[in-house]
């Protein structure tokens, strides 16, 4: 059985989930770091499932890279809260695999977990883009062949022309998502009133004009990866909508009662800083926390111009 290590100190967090991963991990959990790094040298796990602020914020972060320090290999999953992503940056810096918040059902985490155990045995895109010529973007493709791996959403920021898109057909490419669909869909291209139909599909009459079934977006990119480019045009409306499948990974057809199941990543670019926009109150606060898991900022061409060519 695969060994799992908790280490939070959380003790509602620690015996609830232990109790649910019991059944599928033989589990030991800790309380504190001590404890926590006196267990890893003496059972060796392969997961370790760790609270990214424990005491404080960095001494999780010191955790995880002493961990990391020990056993590059072992799948460390950061254990967080809505209002930690300030700090996943700095954690994928040191070594984490993931993210996992609490709020979150223990299913999303088994999953989570075994999709890391399954990514193991699949090799990903092990090459750079013959774009990555200067050291600066090299080490943004090296950053994004790490978040592959995670299923969580990302944000890519940069402006017109910086190459969002190459980034994130390379992680779907670099992902165990490679043989399913990667659908782009340009948000400031699709209108209003036409967001619904365009994105979850039609049944046939289900209003003027509608002469046959579509099928959505959502329905197209199952499986793989849906990629939203200039999310900054993406309306009030559209935001509620992507919000709501984020969460319940469900949606319904216009004109249909039957619920449909959905299971994509999320990628999504834009040129301007999507924290700034909800400081401004123009993009939904809730929804940055569902997609602000990793950030990947891609630098101008201008900063970069052994690049161009």
């Amino acid at each position: 059985m695969i060994s799992l290590l908790m280490i939070d100190d959380d003790p509602f967090f620690l015996e609830n989930y232990k109790q649910t991963l019991n059944r599928d991990f033989m589990v030991f959990t800790a309380d504190n770091t001590e404890m926590g790094l006196a267990l890893l040298e003496r059972k060796k796990p392969e997961i370790v499932l760790l609270d990214i602020y424990l005491k404080n914020e960095y001494e999780g972060l010191c955790t995880l890279e002493s961990i990391k320090k020990k056993d590059a290999d072992i799948l460390c999953i950061m254990v967080t809260n809505l209002d930690s992503h300030t700090i996943y940056k700095e954690a994928l810096d040191r070594g984490a695999d993931d993210f996992f918040i609490k709020s979150e059902s223990v299913d999303t985490l088994k999953k989570m977990i075994y999709h890391h155990l399954e990514n193991k045995k699949i090799h990903g895109c092990d090459t750079l883009p013959h774009v990555a010529v200067s050291p600066v973007t090299v080490n943004v493709f090296k950053l994004a062949a790490r978040v592959a791996r995670s299923m969580s959403s990302v944000v890519i920021y940069g402006e017109t022309g910086s190459g969002k898109e190459i980034v994130a057909r390379y992680i779907h490419q670099s992902s165990s998502r490679c043989a399913a669909p990667f659908v782009a869909v340009n948000c400031a291209a699709i209108q209003d009133t036409l967001f619904e139909s365009a994105f979850f599909g039609h049944e046939k009459g289900s209003f003027t004009g509608a002469y046959k079934q579509q099928i959505g977006i959502l329905e197209k990119a199952h499986g793989g990866t849906l990629f939203l480019d200039e999310l900054e045009d993406l309306s009030p409306k559209g935001q509620a909508a992507l919000l709501r499948v984020l969460q319940d990974k469900t949606f319904e057809r216009v004109g249909s009662q039957k619920t449909i199941e959905v299971d994509i990543r999320v990628i999504v670019a834009l040129k301007s800083d999507l924290q700034e926009l909800v400081r401004r109150g123009v993009f939904r606060e809730d929804l940055y926390f569902r997609l602000a898991v990793f950030m990947i900022h891609i630098p101008p061409l201008k900063e970069r111009r052994e690049d161009i060519l």
